[in-house]
């Protein structure tokens, strides 16, 4: 339905905001449903370090209970190189900057919408749906 992707849209970019408040960096907000069946969103952040990983992990998962929103799973929490947070339709992806450079999500789903983030500009190469 289309009401149902604007307000997925919502969460997931109030999210990919919610992040900036621990310093998440260079966030990126993919429009999935359409190529997968398990969720509808991603997003993508990451930060320095395993502890500012698992801080902006902690963050989304508090902003996301606030939100109404349940954590299905979390995942990664040992190694704090690449986190994942479950919440149903979107899945939130936190890196620390070299495992996201290696993993490189956003070239394996460049199929996949970029939702524009508002405040966050992309760089070249992750271009930005039209709005």
């Amino acid at each position: 339905m289309p009401g149902e992707v604007l307000l997925n849209h919502d969460t997931a970019i109030a999210l990919a905001i919610a992040s900036l408040e621990k310093k998440a960096q260079d966030p990126v907000v993919l429009h999935v449903g359409p190529l997968v069946h398990y969720c509808g969103h991603f997003v993508i952040v990451n930060g320095g370090s395993g502890r500012q990983v698992r801080a902006i992990a902690q963050h989304l998962k508090d902003t996301a209970k606030e939100m109404g929103i349940t954590p299905l799973s979390t995942e990664g929490q040992s190694t704090a190189k690449w986190m994942i947070l479950d919440l149903g339709d979107v899945v939130i992806h936190i890196f620390d900057a070299k495992s996201r450079g290696f993993y490189d999500l956003e070239s394996l789903w460049a199929d996949a919408e970029v939702v524009p983030v508002p405040g966050v500009e992309r760089a070249p190469q992750f271009p930005q749906a039209s709005a």
